[in-house]
C-alpha cells in the first residue's frame, strides 16, 4: 500500500511569500560568506608569503648575476606580488630585461632582448649573463 506525498508547506502555506531582504539572509548565508572571506584571505596571505620565500631565494641564487646586471647598468626593480625579481635598462641601443622567476614550476630566467624572448635555466653567474646577453640572429619567419 502506498503512502500520499506530504504536502510541501511552501504551497500550502497561507501567508505570500515576501521579497524582502530578511526573507533571503539568514544565519547559514552569514555564516557561509564569513567562512569564504576568510578563507580567500588565507589564501592571499599564503600567496604572498610563497612569493616572499621565492623573492629570498633568487636573491641568493642569483646574486652574482644581480651584482654583474647592475654593473652593465640595469637597473633591478623592487620586488613586486610575484614570485619573480626583475633587471631591466638599456644595452647599447638594445632594451634589455631579465627576469629570475621561480614558483611552482622551479626556478628560470626569461631575457628579452629587444624583441627577442629567451627562457633559460636560472642565472646564477656573470658567465651566464654574458652568454644569455650576447646578440642573437632573430628567428626565421615563415
Amino acid at each position: 500500500m502506498m503512502r500520499a506525498p506530504l504536502p510541501l508547506p511552501a504551497l500550502h502555506n497561507p501567508e505570500p511569500l515576501s521579497a524582502a531582504l530578511r526573507t533571503y539572509i539568514d544565519v547559514t548565508i552569514l555564516s557561509s560568506a564569513l567562512s569564504g572571506l576568510i578563507i580567500l584571505a588565507l589564501g592571499l596571505y599564503g600567496w604572498a608569503w610563497f612569493n616572499r620565500l621565492w623573492h629570498g631565494t633568487l636573491r641568493d641564487l642569483a646574486a652574482p648575476a644581480m651584482a654583474a646586471a647592475e654593473a652593465r647598468g640595469l637597473r633591478l626593480r623592487p620586488p613586486g606580488l610575484r614570485a619573480r625579481l626583475v633587471a631591466e635598462g638599456n644595452l647599447g641601443s638594445q632594451s634589455v630585461r631579465i627576469e629570475w622567476r621561480g614558483g611552482a614550476f622551479g626556478e628560470q630566467s626569461r631575457v628579452y632582448l629587444g624583441d627577442l624572448v629567451d627562457d633559460l635555466p636560472l642565472i646564477c653567474s656573470a658567465e651566464a649573463l654574458d652568454a644569455a646577453l650576447r646578440p642573437r640572429d632573430p628567428p626565421p619567419t615563415a
